[in-house]
């Protein structure tokens, strides 16, 4: 199931259909997150899972630059949901400063557009990230608790 999907959404963000894409994996997102409550046991299934969800945040953002206008806004607007963490300053030069509204120790990614993941670590409540070796792009980083269940993604500019 969750790989036919990335596949599906895959290949809608090759042809360049970002809402479709979007669709697929944000599909896939909440199928996982319904069936696998305590998490993905697989590897090759979670990172899948994490490119999907990192996919359909680019996807966002190459619909809104490529003026491809998303339809799923009406249903983004009607939740609001609290983010659990703070990234500050954004954009960014040599650090990042994440803080979360929960103790719990929070496991982070950095992922750059390309899909590659170039920072990794974890934190209780907050941390300071140096960023200076990092390329200016833009940047996502998925949060995941303890048991690698995700929990949130931010986009970060580095400038």
């Amino acid at each position: 199931m969750i790989s036919e999907q990335f596949r599906e959404g895959y290949l809608f963000f090759i042809d360049g259909d970002f809402n479709y894409a979007y669709q697929k994996f944000n599909y896939l997102r909440n199928q996982v997150e319904y069936n696998y409550p305590q998490g993905l046991s697989g590897a090759s299934c979670r990172r899948m899972y994490y490119s999907a969800l990192y996919l359909k945040e680019l996807c966002a953002i190459v619909a809104e630059a490529y003026c491809q206008y998303p339809f799923w806004i009406e249903a983004k607007e009607e939740v609001t949901v609290e983010n659990m963490f703070t990234i500050f300053p954004n954009p960014a030069n040599s650090a990042l400063t994440i803080t979360s509204t929960d103790a719990k120790t929070t496991n982070y990614q950095i992922i750059s557009i390309d899909g590659k993941i170039v920072g990794q670590g974890s934190f209780n409540n907050n941390t300071t990230i140096h960023v200076e070796q990092f390329s200016r792009n833009i940047y996502m980083i998925i949060f995941s608790d303890e048991n690698a269940k995700y929990l949130e993604t931010q986009k970060v500019i580095l400038q």
